[in-house]
């Protein structure tokens, strides 16, 4: 079909301790490459499956971009189940610069194997042959691991089975990454400005933002934050005397879920907070006094009940 061919030159060492390489010969089509979790799973008892190193290819006298199958003794070729051995194909000659056409696998091989050792790629069909295959983004958060009976027949472990024989039970564990989940939600929950925490995620309620210099404002800030904290919220206090800019890029990467700004000139023009909510931008004016239970109604909205 006029395609070239992708091949790579593969060397594997055995778990029995010995030095000894085997190599083979991997042929794909030009367009696709090789999945080296197929390959090892192919190679079973395989310590290890990679590439061949230049110095390798040099031994073997193989021309890395012209390899072929063709005349090829003492080396095993694969093809890959995509290939289809009675067609006609453009592959190497393993000479620099030269290819061959008209190369039939199933005419002009004599001993190869053909195994699945592609990668998928998204214009492939699932296994319905109608869907087209959709590439996307996951994280692993955790993982079961199937034991057998290894572990049950080491430790002497038995039960009777529905006939009353006495076997050795199936063994199996799994586990969840605490630092993997968070790492999920944050790839789930974030903007161009930062993390934006979920409620019953989030380190801290809120990011409590103070701007002034007078004592007067200190002693309003420690006086808010102490009694938000005996109601319940976890407070993270920014009295570290930063410009507005600052402390509000901050917050937003930090992502708290609400932030409330105490800024000293506007505080004393109206006797006002205000309040952000990090998810949706909005912002609303509260006094003091009724700061916690405007937050209440924040956080009662966003899922959790303070």
């Amino acid at each position: 079909n006029g395609k070239k061919w992708y091949e790579r030159h593969y060397t594997y060492g055995k778990k029995d301790g010995s030095t000894k390489e085997a190599h083979y010969l991997i042929v794909l089509l030009g367009d696709d490459e090789a999945n080296e979790v197929k390959l090892a799973n192919y190679f079973k008892g395989a310590l290890k499956v990679a590439p061949a190193a230049a110095e390798i290819l040099a031994q073997l006298n193989l021309p890395k971009g012209y390899l072929s199958p063709l005349k090829r003794a003492g080396i095993s070729v694969i093809f890959d189940q995509a290939i289809d051995l009675n067609a006609g194909y453009v592959v190497g000659a393993n000479k620099v610069n030269y290819h061959s056409s008209g190369f039939t696998p199933s005419r002009d091989v004599e001993n190869f194997k053909q195994v699945d050792i592609r990668l998928t790629k998204p214009t492939d069909f699932a296994p319905d042959g109608k869907t087209p295959i959709q590439f996307r983004k996951g994280i692993e958060a955790g993982q079961v691991f199937q034991l057998g009976s290894k572990y049950t027949k080491s430790m002497g472990v038995s039960v009777l089975d529905q006939s009353g024989k006495k076997i050795s039970p199936m063994m199996g564990c799994y586990g969840i990454g605490v630092s993997r989940t968070l790492a999920a939600a944050v790839e789930q929950h974030h903007d161009d400005n930062g993390i934006v925490w979920p409620v019953q995620l989030a380190p801290f309620d809120v990011y409590f933002c103070v701007i002034g210099k007078k004592d007067e404002t200190k002693n309003l800030s420690n006086e808010l934050y102490d009694g938000l904290t005996k109601k319940g919220l976890d407070i993270l206090l920014d009295d570290r005397g930063l410009g507005p800019g600052g402390m509000f890029k901050d917050a937003d990467l930090l992502g708290l879920p609400v932030r409330v700004l105490l800024g000293e000139r506007d505080f004393e023009k109206t006797g006002e907070l205000e309040i952000k909510i990090r998810k949706t931008g909005e912002e609303m004016k509260v006094k003091p006094g009724n700061l916690f239970a405007k937050l209440k109604e924040i956080f009662s909205s966003l899922g959790k009940e303070i």
